[in-house]
């Protein structure tokens, strides 16, 4: 009787073992179930940008030389919105004034002793901001775009022998901006890095005191190379 109850144990035991076999391949045929995409990290950014920019290039070769070599430099400010589409492409607009330092130029003609010169350059554009989260703490950023610029520039002064108050002002397409960056998380949602970039355009308009806006001929590429620090808060 004991030897029956023990093949009896055996042979329930090989009919289960057989029985989860044949299921097996049933199961593996199954489709796995997708798991459930990550949120996307939607919001604003809104950022400020300072730093110093060296000018390249020239106004217009329709304007006399003395102009054309007094741009030398600019400090800027910008600030900047993007709506973040995920975690790593933002589209936004930004928004720079900038004080232009003006040099001595045409021997000392322009913005030499006795001329109190000044300027300031202006810009909008639209850009795309295309991040690289490499961690939580750091992330580099490329971003491009393209806008409009206003330039104008005022010397005050004994002007070659003679009292002398000029304002002239140039507007133009930027072809071009790029910018690339490195933000370092302070805190969750601000973070501070540096950035270089570069813009291209074209002033297409020019007026002056005397005369009327009106196109410019000769036109010529200009541009400005930039380097700063940017602090970004993300809401």
């Amino acid at each position: 009787m004991y030897i029956r109850r023990v093949l009896k144990r055996v042979a329930g035991l090989i009919v289960v073992a057989a029985a989860a076999a044949a299921a097996r391949p049933a199961f593996a045929q199954l489709p796995e179930q997708p798991q459930p995409a990550a949120e996307p990290r939607l919001g604003v950014d809104l950022g400020v940008q300072f730093g110093f920019a060296l000018f390249q290039g020239r106004i217009n070769e329709s304007i006399p030389l003395v102009l054309n070599d007094a741009l030398f430099s600019m400090v800027p400010l910008i600030v900047d919105a993007g709506y973040r589409a995920d975690d790593r492409i933002a589209v936004g607009l930004r928004f720079q004034y900038g004080i232009v330092q003006l040099r001595e130029a045409g021997g000392g003609e322009a913005c030499g002793p006795g001329v109190d010169c000044r300027g300031s350059a202006t810009a909008v554009a639209a850009h795309v901001t295309a991040h690289l989260p490499v961690s939580t703490l750091f992330v580099p950023w490329l971003r491009l775009g393209g806008g409009y610029e206003w330039l104008r520039m005022q010397l005050t002064g004994d002007f070659r022998g003679a009292p002398a108050d000029i304002d002239v002002r140039f507007r133009g397409w930027t072809f071009g901006l790029a910018e690339v960056g490195a933000d370092g998380a302070l805190l969750p949602q601000f973070a501070v890095g540096p950035f270089v970039g570069v813009s291209v355009g074209r002033y297409n308009f020019g007026s002056d005191s005397d005369t009327p806006e009106k196109p410019l001929v000769y036109k010529r590429v200009h541009e400005w190379v930039m380097f700063g620090l940017r602090g970004v808060f993300s809401l």
